[in-house]
């Protein structure tokens, strides 16, 4: 049973990557070409020396991933928020990534818009500018002009570039197949969960490529703010709105890292930049996932346009209380508090020791916030980072929607110290942060909660007796069981697992070769000759007997 694990997972491999396999030679090459052949050993067609060490840095990871393309740029980029996972250097390195594509040609684009919208589209339209607003790896936008039976305004038009989505699904599985060959070439690595990572991306690689669901989360946007007359998010047509064409009203203002060029009032501009932020993340709990410089526009009258919806995240009630309660707990310098909410939320393949971890977190508190420093004086960006890089280095690992809580903090942090140094991001968060202690501490609500506890509780108890009347039941007849299982240490597996891969690989390279030779009348199973399966199934067996001994 032992050979069963790593010769299955060796043809689901190379199954998985069959329909590709021109792409993963051409990622392959690069791959090699920065050092990183180890990934793709006994790829058919892929030249890599088994013995060649692991040669590269933050520079050459970063000029891969921008040979590779706009999936891979899209991932380095995620990456670039998780300093649980990559060390500083790489953090850096990975910053620096930008979406930079090449104009595609209008006959391009006017082929997808026919497609989408129909032989007839440009009726829709008064005016649509062939030159483009702007461009991205996975969409190119225009401005146009509506028909005057459609009302005449003012759109941009954001037309995913063609057959995009084919390839991103396709790199994505590329990339399935990389990770889990990382895992088994550096077994180190399978406490980042690479897999779960890469699974949580393909979510977000879906939603920005579902331009429906983009223009739902701005639709849920403007009733969120609909109170709010400064904040404006672009109204969507629905008529002209399709996965992969999305037609929306153009704002009219100037990025807001030129606002202060042009004469706007930076300390408004930043107190309602700040106030969005925390209103989105503290009071709605549905927030703009990349509320970077180039998505915020300050129009007329200092409002702020806010677009590229494409990514958003969540944050429960219970994400806001924890949140909440580590910053009330910094300002006492509670570090067991703190440490406690880290480890309630953290991701646990082993047992925490909690005192290291309350340890780290002293550590951390008093590197960034020593005795007598005010909290707004920290950097409150630089703090996080650090706590949560040495909380995953001690086997707690933060979930990816409190990352994504943290990236927005990150990225207001960083916007207002750079453009809006007119205002203090913990002042302007201290409010929330109290609102939403007094409702999770106002009588109604403990009263709620009570009530749910004591339900929760009431039908855990109803269940009890059966339980443990099905328990006893098991006992006495036997039907529990104990029994221990042997692991084998992750290197010799992982060695074990190359070995055989290569085996499994060579073996159907025979049995391809020998496919085509199928004499008239000859026994024909799953597409080879007889003889051409016996040779396969007598170099599977040659493989698994060497690997015995």
């Amino acid at each position: 049973m032992q050979l069963v694990r790593p010769l299955v997972q060796t043809v689901a491999d190379l199954g998985s990557t069959a329909r590709n396999l021109s792409r993963m030679r051409a990622v392959a090459a690069v791959l090699v070409r920065h050092g990183l052949g180890g990934l793709v050993r006994d790829v058919p067609g892929v030249e890599v020396d088994p013995d060649a060490p692991v040669r590269t840095t933050p520079e050459r990871v970063v000029a891969a991933i921008v040979e590779l393309g706009p999936t891979f740029v899209k991932l380095g980029q995620v990456l670039s928020t998780r300093p649980d996972l990559l060390p500083p250097e790489y953090i850096t390195a990975l910053e620096k990534l930008q979406d930079d594509v090449d104009t595609l040609p209008f006959a391009a684009i006017e082929e997808v818009l026919a497609e989408e919208l129909g032989e007839h589209w440009r009726e829709a339209f008064a005016r649509f500018d062939e030159a483009p607003l702007a461009t991205a790896s996975i969409a190119q936008v225009h401005t146009a002009r509506l028909s005057e039976e459609r009302g005449g305004d003012e759109v941009v038009v954001k037309v995913q570039r063609p057959g995009i989505l084919a390839k991103v699904e396709a790199d994505l599985q590329i990339l399935r197949f990389l990770a889990g060959r990382a895992v088994r070439e550096w077994p180190e690595l399978e406490a980042a969960d690479p897999e779960g990572l890469l699974r949580e991306f393909a979510r977000t690689m879906g939603n920005e490529l579902a331009f429906r669901k983009e223009a739902d989360n701005m639709r849920r946007f403007r009733r969120n703010q609909a109170d709010t007359d400064w904040v404006v998010v672009p109204e969507t047509f629905d008529e002209l709105v399709t996965d992969r064409v999305l037609c929306m009203t153009r704002l009219q203002g100037v990025p807001i890292r030129r606002a202060r060029e042009q004469g706007h009032d930076m300390r408004l501009v930043g107190e309602r930049y700040l106030h969005v932020v925390f209103e989105m993340l503290l009071v709605h709990g549905f927030f703009h996932g990349d509320l970077h410089p180039g998505n915020v526009l300050v129009l007329e009258g200092d409002r702020l346009g806010l677009i590229d919806f494409g990514m958003v995240g969540t944050m429960t009630d219970k994400m806001r209380a924890q949140v909440v309660a580590m910053m009330f707990a910094l300002q006492k310098g509670d570090s067991r508090t703190i440490a406690r909410v880290l480890h309630d939320i953290a991701i646990k393949d082993e047992r925490v020791d909690f005192r290291a971890l309350e340890q780290a977190t002293v550590e951390v508190i008093d590197t960034y916030f020593p005795p007598g420093t005010q909290l707004s004086d920290i950097e409150m960006s630089a703090f996080s980072v650090e706590l949560v890089r040495r909380s995953a280095s001690l086997g707690a690992r933060v979930p990816t929607p409190y990352m994504m809580v943290l990236k927005a903090l990150v990225t207001a942090e960083g916007l207002a110290k750079s453009l809006l140094q007119e205002v203090d991001v913990i002042a302007a968060a201290t409010p929330f942060f109290a609102t939403v202690a007094a409702e999770r501490m106002a009588p109604e609500r403990l009263q709620q909660e009570g009530l749910y506890a004591l339900l929760t509780l009431s039908s855990l108890v109803d269940r009890l007796p059966v339980t443990l009347s099905q328990l006893l039941d098991d006992l006495d007849a036997q039907r529990v069981k104990v029994g221990v299982i042997a692991h084998e240490h992750p290197e010799q597996q992982a060695r074990l697992d190359r070995r055989l891969s290569r085996a499994i690989t060579a073996a159907f390279g025979v049995a391809a070769l020998l496919a085509g030779a199928v004499a008239p009348g000859e026994p024909v199973l799953l597409g080879l000759s007889a003889a051409t399966l016996a040779l396969w199934l007598l170099a599977v067996g040659a493989a698994a007997l060497s690997l015995r001994r």
